[in-house]
């Protein structure tokens, strides 16, 4: 029997094409930010809907380069709130635990969440992460207190953030939200409707003649004064919150991470709190 060269040959497998290679992983890319756009757009009808959702001086953040959100923590709405108030996505760090839900996992990863494992060492992988991620020039979302409050106060900070400002240089923007723990605290297994609003404060950047305990306790005082140096958002807090008309702003003051024992009592929900959440609700639709 006779055998060409031909067949004797082994076939080699087709090469990839470089540029083929690139557009699917371009295509990639653009449908997971769509996929981004799209859900901060219903997540931000929903935030309105029933959180009676506002943002306060969002054009604090930067527009463009490596910059920190630095938020309290006291709900799972945090990190939606927060991300819907920005004009340039986000990325955020969650616990490797979610993302092996088959679904969540995935809807997450597309969210631009990124897994951080607990076991012992995942602090310095933790840390590594966020570099990582800033070295992109992305806006990055961390909770410097660590896990939700449960009380509604703020914690301590953790000097992680204090590493991570000193060694990526981002600029550091204090942020508060206010009204999700009424909302949604921690052992609840479903949020109630209870108005949601997030301040933006100006980006703090860590100087080289300061230590980090220096700078943590800088990035607290901005936590804390956020919502009270605005006259409008103070109005707004106070308002919200039930607070009678001339009672003075030390009620406003006290509502700012006290705890449960000097906040105001939850308001009642009646037909005109739902009007006023679908006027928002058709304003965000036409904007």
């Amino acid at each position: 029997m006779i055998f060409s060269k031909q067949s004797a040959e082994p076939r080699q497998p087709p090469s990839q094409n470089p540029s083929r290679a690139q557009g699917k992983e371009k295509s990639g890319r653009d449908t997971e930010g769509l996929f981004y756009a799209l859900s901060c757009y219903w997540f931000r009808i929903w935030l309105t809907l029933f959180f009676r959702y506002r943002i306060f001086h969002s054009e604090r953040v930067p527009r463009h380069g490596a910059a920190i959100l630095a938020s309290n923590h006291a709900s799972f709405l945090d990190p939606v709130a927060i991300g819907c108030g920005v004009p340039r996505p986000c990325a955020f760090l969650a616990r490797d635990s979610l993302f092996r839900v088959p679904l969540l996992g995935r809807s997450i990863r597309s969210l631009n969440a990124h897994p951080v494992p607990r076991q012992s060492g995942s602090p310095r992988r933790a840390l590594q992460l966020t570099l990582e991620i800033l070295r992109q020039g992305r806006l990055l979302v961390l909770f410097p207190e660590g896990t939700r409050t449960t009380d509604g106060t703020l914690s301590k900070l953790r000097k992680g953030i204090g590493w991570i400002a000193k060694r990526s240089g981002a600029p550091v923007v204090p942020v508060r939200v206010d009204g999700s723990f009424e909302a949604w605290p921690r052992g609840r297994r479903w949020p109630r409707p209870f108005p949601v609003s997030v301040f933006y404060g100006e980006p703090l950047y860590y100087s080289a003649e300061e230590s980090e305990d220096v700078f943590l306790e800088r990035l607290r005082n901005a936590m804390e004064r956020l919502g009270h140096a605005d006259p409008a958002a103070e109005s707004s807090v106070s308002n919200r919150a039930g607070n009678r008309p001339g009672s003075g702003s030390d009620e406003v003051t006290s509502h700012s991470f006290v705890g449960p024992q000097s906040r105001s009592p939850r308001p009642r929900l009646h037909r005109d709190y739902f009007i006023a959440c679908f006027a928002r609700a058709s304003h965000v639709l036409r904007t």
